[in-house]
């Protein structure tokens, strides 16, 4: 009976059953699918922002820049425009300071070249747009100087000691508006580009 029972198994087709796999839950998938092109897509999209971030800080950069040297260049125009006034008066500042008893020569029509000349100046340290006024105010004040000197010796009777006391002073507003010029313009000594041939003579 047992060899029979034995014989009923054997017979008996066996099977194994596997359990089926239960379905992955629907926000599992979206970890897997939609998050990876989700992040890329900000990665991207951040990318894109900083990138013209970027550019318009360097757009901003290069406008400030092209403004200053147009500061700069503007500057350099109105200081050689104020050197070349000024080293044109040489002459007639000593024209000026001479007495008309002394120097006979003079005509009046000199004089009246002379001074309108020296006009000149006082209107070229008015009218700068770029150069700041406080730069200005110093030379300015040598200027006045230096006229003053000139209407002195105008009326001196030593015409010699008071021309050559208002050619000085010429000569000090002309070096420090030479001075000043290089110190706006951040030009060194060896740099010096702003002579004049007044000045080299």
């Amino acid at each position: 009976m047992v060899a029979v029972f034995a014989d009923q198994i054997a017979q008996t087709p066996f099977v194994v059953q596997c359990p089926q796999a239960s379905p992955e839950p629907w926000w599992k998938w979206i970890i897997q699918s939609a998050i990876p092109v989700a992040g890329g897509t900000l990665i991207a999209v951040w990318s894109f922002v900083r990138n013209r971030q970027s550019e318009h800080e360097q757009w901003v950069r290069n406008q400030k820049a092209e403004h200053e040297q147009w500061i700069l260049d503007q500057k350099k125009v109105e200081w050689r425009e104020l050197l070349d006034v000024v080293n044109e008066c040489q002459l007639d500042i000593l024209i000026a300071s001479t007495p008309v008893t002394q120097a006979p020569a003079r005509t009046r029509d000199d004089l009246v070249s002379a001074n309108l000349k020296l006009l000149k100046v006082d209107r070229a340290l008015d009218d700068r747009v770029f150069i700041d006024r406080a730069i200005l105010k110093p030379l300015s004040s040598k200027w006045h100087i230096a006229v003053k000197k000139t209407e002195k010796a105008s009326q001196s009777n030593d015409p010699y000691v008071t021309s050559v006391e208002s050619y000085v002073a010429f000569k000090q507003l002309i070096k420090a508006v030479r001075e000043a010029a290089k110190k706006d313009l951040g030009i060194d000594d060896g740099q010096d580009n702003l002579a004049t041939e007044g000045d080299k003579s």
